[in-house]
């Protein structure tokens, strides 16, 4: 009787038990129940990991992790007004550092050909910018000043032993060719008809804005070179001196066209002649409507019309607090990886930041956790604020990239 009634409930048990394993669980039960590596076909519990060690540790309260984040945006707010020569700089340092690693943060060995690119990405930055700065440095200091002081002494000519640029030398060649050619000609023989020549030399210096002490002297030594007597010498440097002077006068008030080369050949009141063309454009400037300025207006008013735009309000925002992509994304990723999850807006606040599945966090780890502070600003500052009712205080930027902060003064 007990040994009919033990197998009977033997049986009750097996039926039982069939019954509670449905058909679609005992198919998962027939799947391989361990993987030992990933291998992105199959579900795989590596990613979800967490070092036990963890549990217990002291989270970072969100006034210390405030405070941390202030500090470092207000560093690379300083950073951001270096100029990008020494941005450059410090990347081409950081790559050679990284090339000379032979493991990772990972523990995995580095590549022969990852160390090639970075070496050679490096080196291209690296020459960059010294190609840039050493010009500057060699300026600052006058050791390029001195090397090229015979380059300048070839390229200058000089006036009254006052040197002059290469650009006004080459004008004033041209000029003392077209000179030159009226005195070996020998076309005029009094001061009517030397002015009628030498007028348009003297209109070519007031608009091509040569400086004024130089055309004076250029002037001098024009009429010295003639063979005139010294009175009319003296009448002749004088009447071209007054046209100068009115025809300069003339390009600063409205930068108006000036008389051709016949115009001034007609002239024969000279002085007289050219100031009342003078008036009429002063005339004209002040008689004229302020049309010029509306465009203007008009586009000030483009410029101070409301921005609707998200994405040009997050830029504005960032431009605002003086960010530049290239210095953020140095400094949180940089100093994220070599300082084991500190910068110094954390250190000083005695913070860190650390792996949910305990391993270091290595430059690319740090460079996916900083681009989570663009989802926190898109999220409306949102992703930010959830560490307040977060269970483990993680922001969107931690869910990104699997991270916590912890209190280190706790421990």
């Amino acid at each position: 009787m007990n040994k009919s009634s033990a197998i009977g409930a033997e049986s009750e048990l097996v039926t039982d038990n069939n019954k509670q394993i449905p058909e679609s669980d005992s198919k998962v039960l027939e799947q391989p129940s361990r993987v030992d590596q990933e291998n992105q076909k199959i579900l795989t519990p590596f990613a979800f990991e967490i070092d036990k060690s963890l549990f217990g540790l002291s989270l970072a309260s969100p006034w210390r992790r405030a405070c941390a984040l202030t500090i470092d945006v207000f560093l690379i707010a300083i950073l951001s007004d270096a100029p990008g020569e020494l941005l450059a700089l410090v990347l081409a340092i950081t790559l050679f550092k990284l090339a000379s690693r032979k493991y990772n943060a990972k523990g995995n060995r580095v590549s022969r050909g990852l160390k090639t690119l970075l070496n050679f990405v490096a080196a291209v930055m690296l020459f960059v910018a010294l190609s840039t700065i050493l010009p500057w440095v060699f300026d600052k200091f006058g050791v390029s000043s001195t090397a090229s002081e015979p380059d300048k002494k070839d390229s200058l000519i000089s006036i009254n032993e006052q040197a002059i640029d290469l650009d006004t030398s080459v004008e004033l060649a041209v000029l003392s060719a077209h000179y030159g050619k009226l005195i070996s000609n020998e076309q005029c023989s009094d001061t009517t008809c030397w002015y009628s020549n030498l007028a348009p030399l003297v209109t070519k210096l007031s608009t091509e804005k040569t400086r004024s002490d130089v055309a004076v002297e250029f002037i001098d030594l024009m009429v010295d070179g003639l063979e005139l007597a010294d009175g009319e010498q003296s009448a002749l440097r004088k009447q071209l001196m007054n046209h100068y002077h009115s025809q300069l006068l003339n390009v600063e008030i409205n930068g108006a066209q000036l008389p051709s080369k016949d115009t001034n050949r007609r002239d024969n009141g000279f002085v007289s002649n050219a100031v009342p063309a003078k008036k009429d454009n002063v005339n004209k400037t002040e008689t004229s409507p302020a049309n010029p300025t509306e465009p203007t207006s008009a586009a000030n008013k483009e410029e101070n019309k409301p921005v609707y735009s998200i994405i040009a309000w997050v830029k504005g925002i960032i431009n605002d607090l003086g960010l530049g992509f290239g210095w953020a994304a140095l400094y949180f990723t940089v100093f994220t990886a070599l300082w084991h999850g500190q910068t110094p807006g954390k250190r000083l606040f005695k913070i860190r930041v650390l792996q949910l599945d305990g391993s270091p966090l290595s430059l690319w780890d740090s460079f996916g956790r900083y681009g989570g502070y663009g989802a926190g600003i898109a999220t409306g500052l949102l992703g930010f604020i959830q560490i307040f009712w977060d269970a483990n205080r993680q922001a969107i930027h931690d869910k990104i990239s699997s991270t916590v902060v912890i209190n280190k003064s706790s421990h």
